[in-house]
């Protein structure tokens, strides 16, 4: 584990979670690409702990096409159904990873 990359995300979800700016959350988003598996965990640990407040982070990685087959699984642990159409679309995306988490994610919110 890089002990660094851990406190720079620990201090990110403090920050974001304590003053709601939107900088540290985006750190928790661009952790969910680290080499790491440890860190992509618990950055992807903390935006689900974080609820609805995530939800235009995820939108904004969705639209960057970021970490693509993680955002689409915390979309389905936080049961953000607003995402149906985004999910269709991707379920059909060429990336079979992409594709597969999309159907899972639907299968998940009972879509």
């Amino acid at each position: 584990m890089k002990l660094a990359e851990t406190a720079r995300l620990f201090a990110a979800n403090t920050i974001w979670r304590g003053l709601h700016w939107k900088a540290p959350g985006r750190a928790l988003i661009r952790g969910l690409k680290s080499p790491d598996e440890n860190n992509r965990m618990i950055s992807g640990m903390f935006l689900v702990k974080s609820g609805q407040r995530a939800v235009p982070l995820l939108r904004e990685a969705l639209a960057r096409k970021e970490s693509l087959p993680l955002v689409i699984r915390i979309i389905a642990d936080l049961g953000a159904k607003e995402f149906r159409p985004d999910l269709e679309r991707l379920s059909k995306s060429e990336d079979p990873e992409v594709a597969a988490a999309a159907k899972d994610a639907m299968r998940l919110l009972g879509t």
